[in-house]
């Protein structure tokens, strides 16, 4: 028999995507973005993390990639504290 895990909601609010995440257990996971595939690849490792569905080495690739995005928003933040207006 068929029973659904997870419902998800997904909306746009202004340049930010907002999804929703109920669980079957009642709880409900807010997720937000400006880009949409950053916010279904949070959901989508929310997801498999609940459901224990990663290896070892799933786990170093989501790693390396965490500490990717992270070091290219610290340049991003840092060129737009740089950057003035004249």
């Amino acid at each position: 028999m068929e029973e659904p895990l997870y419902g998800i909601e997904i909306q746009k609010e202004g340049d930010i995507y907002l999804g929703r995440m109920y669980s079957d257990g009642g709880s409900v996971k807010e997720f937000k973005s400006h880009k949409i595939d950053l916010l279904f690849r949070d959901m989508i490792y929310d997801m498999r993390l609940a459901l224990g569905e990663f290896s070892s080495k799933d786990v170093e690739k989501i790693e390396d990639v965490i500490k990717k995005h992270e070091g290219n928003r610290r340049r991003n933040l840092e060129d737009a504290e740089s950057y003035s207006i004249n």
